[in-house]
């Protein structure tokens, strides 16, 4: 087969490995560079524990609570745009407990089975390691919060460990949190994301993936519910399709409007710096830093990387310094003793999530175009599910049964 996929992020980068691997033509159609993205500078976490939607119950309330302040761990910034009140509506009817508990199970399979296709990988060297994830708190209310999120992780067969401020610092020695304990799950893995990305991206030119940058795809001609042709911004002649797979992240929404397609998306952005750690005052695992939403990714070259926030402000490049001040303040407060500064201007990196409004990503055939996969939509679990998102679709495209029950992911929900 000839397949198309627009957009290369890491899900487009994964399913077209797994597309290759069966021997299929493959094309990369991406509107910028290819030198930045949502996948690049990321935590690089890939986290079976991280089995909760982000349209999860309280999200709501918190969201109006933090609405006005812009250094907040999750900004929703008020903007009056159907697009975005529509979304925002979903996301209120999708943030119930009976939601949580039926996507739940669903995730956590989803990404198992990621992590286990990451560890078979052989071709592609990944920085793959795995160190666990430290969930740390400050408040007893946040810990036991966290505590409930265990139970069920044990429940669904999941190792979770409960730690108080001691059990924490016998696994941090060196950088001695300031918390009142956590939770550790010990089989949470991570790898540095630029290392993944640029190592998949060779693989792939090495066995002939033809990628086409610079290309913004404005218009489609659509035959007999089928994708026929790609108009391609300042180009005269269109790109003939045969087989479509939509991987644009945040801007899968828009893109799948040329298409004729409807599915919500708001970005969601993120930011990121980078330093080197300081000998014998070293982090040593992955951690979330609950109250900030803040994660904290240590590297094999003893570099740490702290990511976070959560800011729906629409498509743009526009770093607030507020929310980035807000990241150091919380690695401060959470390592006291480390040594973390306030990174320069140039330093800083951002990345725009794509957020489905149920918090599930779209991982499906599209019912009214017949030639159209979307692979989109998963928020802060790019990495983490981006493997068998790929390995997916490649069986979806070859008319395969999907390895995993796909209807909760289905590309036509929200019609």
């Amino acid at each position: 087969m000839k397949i198309h996929i627009i957009g290369s992020g890491i899900i487009g980068l994964f399913t077209a490995y797994y597309l290759v691997k069966e021997g299929h033509e493959v094309y990369i159609i991406e509107q910028s560079d290819g030198k930045n993205g949502c996948s690049f500078e990321n935590a690089g976490m890939i986290v079976p524990s991280h089995f909760i939607p982000l349209a999860a119950p309280g999200m709501v309330k918190k969201g109006f609570k933090w609405m006005f302040d812009n250094s907040s761990p999750f900004y929703v910034k008020p903007r009056f745009n159907c697009d975005f009140f529509s979304w925002a509506y979903r996301f209120n009817q999708s943030a119930t407990k009976q939601n949580v508990e039926k996507a739940s199970p669903i995730l956590k399979e989803v990404l198992l089975y990621s992590q286990t296709l990451y560890q078979q990988i052989k071709d592609v060297e990944l920085d793959f390691e795995t160190k666990g994830l430290l969930m740390l708190c400050q408040k007893e209310n946040t810990l036991k919060e966290e505590i409930e999120v265990a139970h069920k992780a044990h429940d669904m067969g999941m190792k979770a460990d409960i730690l108080d401020r001691d059990g924490v610092h016998l696994l941090e020695p060196n950088s001695k949190t300031n918390v009142c304990g956590g939770v550790f799950y010990p089989d949470d893995t991570h790898c540095n994301p630029q290392v993944l990305f640029q190592n998949l991206k060779t693989f792939l030119l090495n066995n002939k993936v033809t990628f086409k940058y610079n290309s913004k795809v404005t218009a489609a001609t659509i035959n007999n519910g089928k994708v026929d042709s790609l108009k391609i911004e300042n180009e005269d002649e269109s790109i003939k399709i045969e087989h479509l797979v939509l991987a644009a992240g945040s801007w899968s929404g828009e893109l799948a409007k040329t298409l004729g397609l409807h599915i919500p998306m708001e970005a969601g952005k993120g930011y990121s710096f980078t330093q080197q750690q300081v000998f014998k005052n070293e982090i040593r695992h992955p951690s979330l830093l609950c109250e900030a939403k803040v994660a904290v990714t240590p590297f094999l070259n003893n570099a740490v990387r702290f990511a976070g926030t959560m800011e729906l402000s629409g498509i743009n490049q526009h770093v607030n310094l507020k929310r980035v001040m807000a990241i150091t303040e919380s690695g401060r407060r959470f390592y006291p003793e480390n040594d973390i500064k306030m990174p320069a201007a140039n330093d800083i990196w951002l990345g725009l999530r794509p957020c489905s409004p149920d918090g599930l990503p779209y991982i499906g055939r599209d019912k009214k175009m017949k030639n159209v996969v979307l692979a989109t939509g998963h928020a802060m679990l790019g990495i983490s599910m981006a493997a068998a998102t790929g390995k997916l679709v490649a069986e979806i495209l070859q008319e395969e049964k999907p390895s995993i029950d796909l209807e909760l992911f289905g590309a036509n929900r929200f019609d």
